[in-house]
């Protein structure tokens, strides 16, 4: 047999980049790469976040695109979606020539729940500034469920099923509603109430996520009649995706070997600052500022006594 499991991610890359090279040489030019080179280089920290996190590249693209590149959060929400169908992707194939164990059967219950959810989120109506902070809003609370050190285990396999319908619908919602946070949210589910270890379940989130992106597009264009994504977004997706198809592999490559204490840091300080920009940059009510910044204050404090003290991770003090 010529082709083997460990030649896979291998192969569909090589197949990637003669596709996209045949792509470039009929349609841009050198100056358009130039032209889109900060949201190339967004995507290299983006797609390392991607494979080696359970935030997903989206957190990373979303706030950069909406706050420092002016992007409309339609049009940050479909870069998203389509950077994260490259990298994820890609990233699940490594996953998958590397034999790293992902929950399959968790995914397949997931996505007839999901795709309720995508067309769910699809008809959400929110101005500008309320899904930035609403996003915000949404990592904080990771962030706090994070530090709690807590489990509730779901002992019943039935119960434990049933909690994961509404994930999914809320899983698929946030997808087309900002473009990510659907990983993190099954992340959330899975460490919170069952044995699973952190590093176990971030390819399964993963791949999640590049199930769920690949789903969005299609429901997408469905509702829209085919596609609505705006040139430009088109056009920055199209120079990122060589980088995420190899850099979100490379981060599910230090996954693999990386200290579960310093994949928090890492978590933490990307969460930490996506929040602050938001406190920072985005204009809503001085009273909400007020309360996000007490919140985030809060988990800084938390994360700086768990940083000092380092107590015994979640996993290990459930074994």
């Amino acid at each position: 047999m010529l082709f083997k499991r460990k030649n896979t991610y291998v192969f569909f890359l090589a197949l990637f980049y003669c596709v996209w090279s045949i792509q470039f040489s009929y349609g841009y030019t050198w100056q358009d790469l130039w032209d889109h080179w900060m949201t190339s280089a967004t995507m290299v920290v983006g797609s390392l976040v991607a494979g080696s996190t359970p935030l997903g590249g989206g957190a990373v693209a979303f706030p950069v695109l909406t706050k420092v590149l002016h992007y409309s959060s339609q049009d940050a929400r479909d870069f998203s979606i389509l950077i994260q169908s490259v990298g994820m992707t890609f990233a699940t194939l490594f996953f998958i020539a590397r034999n790293v164990s992902i929950d399959w059967k968790v995914i397949i219950f997931l996505l007839p729940f999901t795709v309720i959810g995508q067309f769910l989120g699809y008809f959400i109506s929110v101005d500008e500034s309320s899904v930035k902070v609403i996003f915000s809003i949404f990592l904080i609370l990771f962030s706090l469920i994070f530090l709690s050190h807590k489990k509730f285990i779901i002992q019943n396999a039935l119960y434990f099923h049933i909690g994961l319908m509404p994930v999914g619908i809320i899983c698929g919602a946030l997808c087309a509603f900002i473009g990510c946070g659907s990983d993190t949210l099954l992340f959330f589910y899975l460490i919170l109430f069952s044995k699973r270890q952190t590093l176990e379940t971030i390819p399964t989130s993963v791949c999640f996520m590049a199930i769920n992106s690949l789903l969005s597009i299609c429901v997408q264009s469905m509702l829209s009649g085919g596609s609505s994504v705006h040139i430009n977004v088109y056009d920055a997706w199209f120079f990122a995706a060589p980088i995420v198809a190899v850099g979100a592999p490379l981060g599910g490559r230090i996954l693999t070997q990386i200290n579960p204490y310093f994949l928090y840091l890492l978590i933490y300080v990307l969460i930490a600052v996506e929040v602050i920009s938001t406190i920072i940059l985005v204009d809503f009510e001085f009273l909400y500022k007020s309360a996000m910044f007490v919140v985030m204050s809060y988990s800084i404090l938390k994360f700086m006594q768990y940083a000092i003290n380092r107590p015994v991770l979640i996993e290990e003090s459930q074994s």
